[in-house]
Formats: structure tokens, C-alpha cells, sequence
């Protein structure tokens, strides 16, 4: 079912999604970055290599008033959070296989994360 939505970046990158009709979608950055609050710690180092302990705490910059008919695109990392990971007005580019890559970088996405089990 198509549905029209607006949609805000809410990452500092623009996002280009590739459509079914392989039309590309361009969504610049809104200005407002969601980010999420991490505590580090120290945890040993083998053979050189620093290895640490990380703590995910708060979400930043979410925004207090959602938009009925918008999506709000966030990181994976955001997305996958307990308050965010089944909320489907919050999504995240789906950077994984289907991913369009000139020269190994992502130049689009095919399809937007709406929900994470």
C-alpha cells in the first residue's frame, strides 16, 4: 500500500533512496541531528588493540512534537533502541545488501527500516 509521507532527515547525511520506479528520492539534512548519549570505559588491550565497554544512555534532539503524516529518518544505531526499534514514524536507511554502492560506498538505499525484531 503507498502512502504519501513527508519525510525528515534527522542524521547529518543526505539520504538518497531509490525507489520501485527507479526514481531517486533526495532527503537533505533537517539541521536537527538525533544522537544518542554514550558512556565509555576502558576494558583491556590484546596485541595492541584497545577494546572498551559501551554504554548507549539517552537519545538527543528528538523531537518533542511529531508531525502526523511524516517519517522521521534516524541511524540504525537510534532506530535499534528500545524506545524507537517498533515506533513506525521513526525509520533508518536500510544500508545492508540491497544498498546501491558505486566503488564499495552507499550512493542510495532501496529501502527504509520501519520496524526491528
Amino acid at each position: 500500500m503507498e502512502r504519501e509521507k513527508k519525510l525528515v532527515n534527522l542524521t547529518p547525511h543526505k539520504i538518497n533512496i531509490l525507489t520501485e520506479n527507479e526514481k531517486i528520492i533526495e532527503v537533505e539534512p533537517s539541521g536537527v541531528i538525533v544522537r544518542i548519549d554514550e558512556e565509555i570505559r576502558f576494558d583491556e588491550i590484546i596485541d595492541g588493540i584497545t577494546f572498551i565497554e559501551k554504554r548507549l544512555t539517552n537519545i538527543e534532539n528528538l523531537p518533542k512534537e511529531i508531525e502526523d503524516g511524516t517519517l522521521y529518518i534516524v541511524s540504525l544505531v537510534v532506530k535499534n533502541t528500545e524506545k524507537l526499534k517498533n515506533d513506525r514514524r521513526f525509520v533508518a536507511p536500510d544500508t545492508g545488501a540491497t544498498a546501491v554502492r558505486e566503488s564499495g560506498k552507499i550512493v542510495a538505499v532501496r529501502n527504509l527500516i520501519s520496524v526491528i525484531k
